[in-house]
């Protein structure tokens, strides 16, 4: 670290860009950056790589190219950090062709794309639905040395998922398994989510009690599928029970799980529960953030008519609240 009074170095530069970039304040290390380029000292990778990553943090994604194009000129070089940011910002763009080519450009400059590398590229490929192509990718991460990481293969399942394609999903978990790799509760949160969202209520929870046996712990998004699922299919009752198995499982239900339950009590017409499950909420202080209960009454509206969630609210005195 520099004495005080002498001419501050790269590091601490780095630092600051670093620091303001966890902030939010990306102008600002933008600032610090133009300052480096024309009065020292020179940018390294460390500080391309800092403000690649503010940049693709704020979405300001063709100024992230253009920092890219510009680390050439200035006579910084790229590593797999630099790539595998950039990769990232034609996945989002969803423009899969650059983000293959720069991978291609990575592997001709001598560089190794890592595990995250890939794992970008595969959910690139499945939020464009092209989830074979994905497979593909993970074919050519296996054949270069990489394995795969329950990372990889719960986005790929999730694409099959959105894809309806649950029967193929199930067939990648049992390839994980014979690989050695075992899934997460995440994994099969997709496919339950896959079966909810195809009405097949009955096999997510069919499934449900397979993982339990199997010794996996749901989690609170696990019974917030299930009752979303159970919800789209008017099945009232159940509910309530899986949200009742959740409390009882010693979980803390989450506002999702509530607000789907009160839906499910002010359509059954029974107002009373429904305000005494808002109660609740107030004393857990799930409502207490501004922001989450702006989201528990747009969540509410649009289940419930605007008469229904004035009676639940304002007897609470809880009015309607700005963000």
């Amino acid at each position: 670290m520099p004495k005080m009074g002498s001419e501050p170095d790269v590091a601490m530069y780095n630092n600051l860009m670093h620091q303001w970039c966890k902030m939010g304040k990306v102008d600002k290390a933008e600032e610090l950056f133009h300052k480096m380029v024309s009065k020292g000292p020179r940018p390294d990778t460390i500080t391309c790589n800092t403000l690649l990553k503010g940049l693709c943090k704020r979405a300001a994604f063709k100024t992230a190219e253009s920092l890219f194009l510009k680390m050439d000129n200035l006579g910084v070089l790229s590593d797999v950090v630099t790539y595998n940011t950039l990769v990232d910002v034609f996945c989002k763009k969803g423009e899969m062709k650059k983000a293959e080519d720069l991978v291609n450009e990575m592997i001709f400059e001598g560089l190794k794309p890592n595990v995250v590398t890939y794992n970008v590229l595969v959910d690139g490929f499945c939020k464009k639905g092209k989830t074979e192509k994905a497979l593909k990718w993970i074919q050519e991460m296996v054949s270069r040395g990489l394995e795969p990481d329950i990372v990889t293969y719960n986005t790929v399942v999730r694409g099959f998922c959105k894809k309806g394609e649950i029967e193929k999903a199930e067939k990648l978990v049992s390839q994980m398994v014979s690989m050695g790799l075992e899934p997460d509760v995440v994994t099969y949160n997709i496919i339950i989510d896959g079966f909810c969202k195809k009405g097949r209520v009955d096999k997510a929870e069919e499934l449900l009690a397979e993982i339990v046996c199997e010794g996996y712990e749901p989690n609170v998004v696990t019974y917030n599928t299930l009752m979303v699922g159970f919800s789209s299919k008017g099945e009232w009752d159940k509910v309530e029970k899986v949200f009742y198995k959740a409390v009882c499982e010693g979980l803390v239900p989450s506002v999702s799980m509530y607000s789907t339950l009160i839906f499910v009590l002010c359509e059954k017409g029974e107002m009373r529960k429904a305000e005494e499950l808002v109660s609740e909420m107030s004393c857990k202080g799930l409502l207490d953030d501004s922001k989450m209960y702006n989201i528990f009454v747009e969540k509410l509206c649009k289940k419930v008519s605007i008469d229904h969630v004035e009676k639940l609210l304002l007897p609470n005195n809880k009015g309607m609240r700005s963000s």
